[in-house]
Parts: structure tokens; sequence; C-alpha cells
């Protein structure tokens, strides 16, 4: 079968994907470990939220999806429905009953790729070696795969109909492996790993910054700006990586099911592949324990960043004996 344009530019990039797979091993890593996402408890200075809207919107729709309920959010489904479509007799249709989700999909995608330019030009100021060097393997590894996944999301979402061995391929390279790359899962679980470690490179890069000045008032969310570049820059590949492993299972979970189309589902009931059979369940089981074990690896990773105090009720005064927290308005706290 003749291959359109859109399918030989992603063929290409999975053919890039295993070349540059060559070169991965050559590339040494220290043993480091580092950190994931906003939403900071704990620390040196206390507790609060901080923000990384896009990246936590996306893994938000990770897990939504991962419940497997008919109408639930599409991440983690879309080349499931996408192959579904594409064994359909009215392609367009059923592509249009997911259309919307897709958008919303690609404008996830944009902004969690705009947060992270903004983290490394901080991670580039703050230099810390051990970031520079953990996990750098593990990163490109998932990076490759990405490249291919986002092109596939644009080309559902221009109305391209992907072939089915792309995305076959593709699954196969993130549940598999590929040439000496390890698969996602156990990439996951190399993130995990390392960075719940309190010996790690989160820990030892956060206590390497620069602490407010004594005595100073406020200065704490500047402190934290730079934790959270530490720790949205390992949020942002836990959570690419989980939705590639999502959309991967999803996907097997579908062919399991007998590759159904139209005549008995559509796209926007593809979760039901689930209840299929044993087989497409246990795709669907896999998703959801990987889900729970990465949630539950970045709240344990997040207790090692904090997060400031200083917000517009409160400020803080910095002492590396004693910190204080000052109201700025009484009247805010007392009723007259």
């Amino acid at each position: 079968m003749k291959l359109g344009k859109r399918d030989q530019i992603i063929s290409l990039l999975m053919i890039f994907t295993l070349l540059a797979g060559g070169f991965l091993v050559s590339c040494s890593e220290e043993d480091g470990f580092l950190l994931g996402p906003p939403g900071n408890n704990g620390g040196p200075f206390g507790s609060s939220t901080t923000e990384s809207s896009f990246i936590s919107g996306f893994f938000g729709g990770i897990e939504d999806g991962a419940t497997g309920e008919i109408g639930s959010n599409l991440t983690g489904w879309v080349f499931g429905a996408m192959g579904l479509a594409g064994s359909s007799p009215n392609y367009v249709h059923q592509l249009n009953l997911i259309a919307e989700e897709i958008d919303s999909m690609v404008v996830l995608l944009n902004g969690i790729e705009f947060e992270l330019a903004q983290i490394n030009q901080t991670l580039l100021n703050i230099n810390c070696s051990e970031q520079q060097s953990s996990l750098q393997n593990e990163i490109a590894t998932l990076d490759q795969l990405y490249n291919t996944y986002n092109a596939i999301i644009e080309a559902a979402d221009t109305g391209y109909a992907v072939s089915d061995s792309i995305l076959n391929d593709w699954s196969d390279k993130v549940l598999n492996g590929y040439a000496q790359n390890n698969d996602v899962g156990t990439i996951l679980s190399t993130f995990k790993a390392n960075l719940n470690q309190t010996s790690g490179a989160v820990y030892t890069c956060v206590a390497a910054l620069g602490k407010p000045p004594l005595y100073s008032f406020g200065l704490d969310t500047g402190y934290y700006n730079n934790v959270d570049a530490i720790t949205n820059y390992y949020y942002y590949y836990q959570a690419i990586g989980l939705a590639m492993y999502s959309e991967a299972n999803h996907y097997k979970a579908w062919v399991a099911a007998g590759r159904p189309n139209d005549s008995t589902l559509s796209t926007d009931s593809i979760q039901a592949v689930c209840n299929a059979n044993g087989n497409a369940n246990i795709y669907c089981n896999e998703v959801k324990g990987k889900t729970n074990d990465t949630y539950n690896s970045l709240i344990t990773q997040l207790t090692y960043g904090g997060a400031p105090y200083t917000n517009e009720n409160v400020v803080l005064q910095y002492d590396s004996i004693k910190t204080l927290v000052w109201v700025k308005s009484l009247e805010a706290f007392t009723s007259a």
C-alpha cells in the first residue's frame, strides 16, 4: 500500500527514532535523581500551590482517561479512536465525533511545550550538574517517541487518516522498546526509582539554590520559582511518558477487542473496548496501575521541593533559625 505524504513524514520520524537509539547507549549517565510537578507541599518554608497549568491539565486528562469510563477524557485514547475510525466506512464522521477533544489536546500539547521552554531557560541559569547528567538516556528516548506521538495527534487534528501500521509500530516501540532503548513502562519505573530518593538530584539541586537573604520579606517566591523549574522539568517527562504508555496500551486494547469499527462502537465510546474480553481488559488495567503508581510517585517527589508562603494575604520573613509569616492586612483576618 502506498503511503501518503504525512504517513511518510511520520515514518521518517520513526526511522530517526531507531537510528538515534544507536547513539543513546554511548552517552554516559551518572547516578542521579530529579523531581516532578506543581502543587508542592512541605519543604523548608511551608506549603502552598505552585503552577504549571498546561502540564497539570495534561496530567489530569491522563488520569481521567485511565478510568476507562465511557465518554471520559480522550487523553490516552486517541490512537484507539483513530484505529476504530480508520476501520469504519465513514472515517470523517467518526473523527468529527471527537474533533473537539483532539483540538483541546493540541492546545494542551502546545502549552506544555511552551512551559518546557520556560523551564529550560530557568534551568540554564540554575546550572545544576546533577540535573544536566541524570536520566539523560531515558529523556532522549521519551523525546524521540514524543516527536512521533505529536505528529500523529496533529495529523488527527487535521482529519488525516494515519495508517494502522504506523499506530501499531509506534505502540510496539512504546511497550516493548526499540534498538537498545527501554520501553516506556521501564523508563517510568526508572524515573520513580531515581526521583523518589532523598540522595538524588532534586534534593541536591534544591539544596544548592541560594536561600533568600536573612530577614528579607517576600523573597521566598523567587526562590521557589527556581525550585519549580527543577520539579516541573521532571513532571513534564513523566506526564508525556505516561500519556504515551496510555495511548499504546489503549490502542492494543482496541486490537485485542477484535479491531471493532462503527458497526459496534463509535470513537466517543472507544473506552468500551476494555470490557470486550480478558485480553483487552489487561491492557486497560496496565494503564490504571501505571497511572496510579506515577501519581503516587509524583506526590512523594513533591515533598522535596516545598512551595512559597508569600501570597496576596501573607508575606514570609526568612530567617535560618526562626522564619516568620506576617499578614499584610489585619483587616483581612478580622471581622468588624
